[in-house]
């Protein structure tokens, strides 16, 4: 009985202060820009801020009606555009990652109707799930 008594106990711990240990991962401004007529390609921008005192990772995003949501980086090099996937983008300790034109950026493939509401769900290396309410930016 007193091994049941411990697990209920911890149990009843994390239930309680898990959605505190949440609480250092916020974003701001997430927005998703709609396909254009006849195109399934959207992207979406945030702010993304890690107030707590370990880095975490953004492994992946997914989004319902979407068939795949990817974080890319937008660079120049050599007088030329690239933009690339990003498989693991840091969000260090007390900082902040801004997804914007021109720099990261989530591109939302596949995106056949946009749902209401909108929600873009960012996956992290620590198994945390953060759900985010886009608003939809006409282009």
């Amino acid at each position: 009985m007193p091994k049941l008594l411990r697990r209920v106990g911890f149990l009843a711990a994390w239930v309680l202060f898990a959605p505190a240990a949440w609480a250092d991962l916020s974003v701001s401004d997430a927005r998703l820009r709609a396909p254009l007529p006849g195109q399934s390609t959207a992207v979406a921008y945030l702010q993304l801020t890690n107030s707590g005192s370990d880095d975490v990772y953004l492994v992946s995003a997914s989004m319902g009606g979407a068939k795949a949501v990817e974080v890319h980086e937008h660079s120049h090099e050599g007088g030329m555009m690239r933009m690339r996937k990003v498989e693991r983008l840091p969000i260090m300790a007390r900082q902040s990652v801004r997804f914007e034109s021109g720099g990261y950026h989530l591109m939302v493939f596949g995106l056949e109707e946009l749902s209401n509401p909108l929600v873009l769900i960012l996956h992290f290396s620590d198994n945390r799930q953060l759900q985010v309410p886009l608003r939809r930016e006409s282009i």
